[in-house]
This record gives C-alpha cells, sequence and structure tokens, in this order.
C-alpha cells in the first residue's frame, strides 16, 4: 500500500525472531518475499538470501531507502542476529532503519477476521509469546504466559478466534475445534515497518528489541551476583 502521491521507496524486511527466516523486497512497482523453516540456523543464510531477493527485483543493497527489522518478542539469538544484519546494511547504505514486533506482523494478514487474532510464539520453557488484535488493532499487551494461563485468556477474548504464527497449529492442539494458520507472510512485516516509517519516521526507540524476559545470559548473571 502506498499513500497517493508518495515516492516508491526501495525497502528490504527481515524477521529472524522465530525458527522462520522471513524475508521481503520492495521496489516500488513489484514485491518479492520468502519464509524459510530453518530452526533458528538464521546467520549462515540470511544475508545470501537477502541479495539474491534484492536481485529478483533488479536492484542491489547500495539502493536501499528503508530497512525494516523484527525486533521480537521471540528468540534471543534471532533478533540479536536480525537486527546487527539489518543496522550494519542501513549503516553501509546510509538508510533509515525501523523496527516492528513479530506479534504485530504476524496478525496484520489477518485484520480482516471477524473476531479475535491471536499472535502466538513458542517462547520455550514451557511459555508462550502472544498478543490479540481486534479490527486490525492490538487489544492486550505483549504477554508471557504458561499454556494454561494463555488458554484462559484466549477464552475470555473476543469470538470467534485464530490463532496465528508459525507455532500457532501446535498450540491450537490444547484447545479443541479453535483455528489456526501458520502463514507466516514476510510483506506483512515490511508493510508494517513502511505504514511505521510514513507515519513516524525513523524513530530510534523503534529499535529496542522486544525482550518480555530475561536472556540465560542475564539470568545466570543474577545468580552469580547473588540476586
Amino acid at each position: 500500500r502506498r499513500r497517493r502521491g508518495a515516492r516508491a521507496v526501495k525497502i528490504l524486511a527481515i524477521d529472524t525472531a522465530t525458527e522462520v527466516l522471513a524475508l521481503a523486497a520492495d521496489d516500488g512497482s513489484a514485491r518479492a518475499s520468502l519464509a524459510l523453516r530453518r530452526g533458528l540456523q538464521h546467520s549462515p543464510a540470511l544475508l545470501p538470501l537477502a541479495d539474491r531477493l534484492l536481485a529478483e527485483l533488479g536492484f542491489a543493497a547500495r539502493d536501499l531507502e528503508l530497512v525494516v527489522c523484527s525486533v521480537g518478542p521471540g528468540s534471543f539469538t534471532g533478533i540479536r542476529i536480525g537486527l546487527a544484519t539489518a543496522k550494519g546494511i542501513a549503516f553501509a547504505v546510509g538508510c533509515p532503519l525501523v523496527g516492528v514486533s513479530t506479534l504485530d506482523a504476524l496478525a496484520l494478514p489477518w485484520a480482516g477476521f471477524a473476531g479475535g487474532v491471536w499472535s502466538v510464539i513458542d517462547a520455550r520453557k514451557g511459555r508462550w509469546y502472544a498478543a490479540c488484535y481486534r479490527g486490525g488493532r492490538r487489544v492486550t499487551e505483549y504477554l508471557d504466559l504458561e499454556p494454561g494461563a494463555l488458554r484462559a485468556r484466549i477464552a475470555a477474548g473476543p469470538v470467534p478466534i485464530l490463532l496465528a504464527g508459525p507455532d500457532a497449529p501446535r498450540f491450537a492442539e490444547s484447545i479443541p475445534g479453535i483455528a489456526a494458520t501458520d502463514l507466516f507472510d514476510p510483506a506483512a512485516v515490511l508493510r508494517t515497518g513502511a505504514d511505521r516509517f510514513a507515519s513516524e519516521g525513523a524513530d530510534p526507540n523503534s529499535l529496542k528489541p522486544i525482550y518480555l524476559r530475561q536472556s540465560e545470559a542475564e539470568i545466570e548473571a543474577g545468580r552469580r551476583d547473588g540476586r
């Protein structure tokens, strides 16, 4: 989508916050994207796949005018890989960088759903990251919950219910009759970032990772310090 009269912008979007490596590119007249489930082994493939995607549209990284990156919640390592790569590209090219929530992007393709769309991501250690959306707007905070607590929140929310995200069908197994989709549309990351840039510009605050809990390194440091 583009505002009438707005100049076309060459954009690359990156999401490495989940087990799915998601990339999308737009040159103003065409769009290309890919989504590969790689089990968080994103680093070796990220730059080569990004270069290939840009080449499909006939331009290179040096031509980029905006980079968009997911800032989580999700895998701590995955978020760091994506952000470091996006910052490196944006710095080398001299173009703006915008961060977006992974949960927001997962919900975007289902903005027209008549009910509650719950973006869910397996947070490991028996917990889930989640947020609820209605009519394309987030209606809860970003959550980090045990499965039982998340099921209770979902049951108390708007109906009908759709779970969205790479791990959504697995979580749906614990809720009989609920609808779920594992579609991860990389273009949703791009669209979310492009819209944010159009309305807010390159706000540095958007680049803060969304960490809903401490990393293992922070937990271990706390143990050593007696916290």
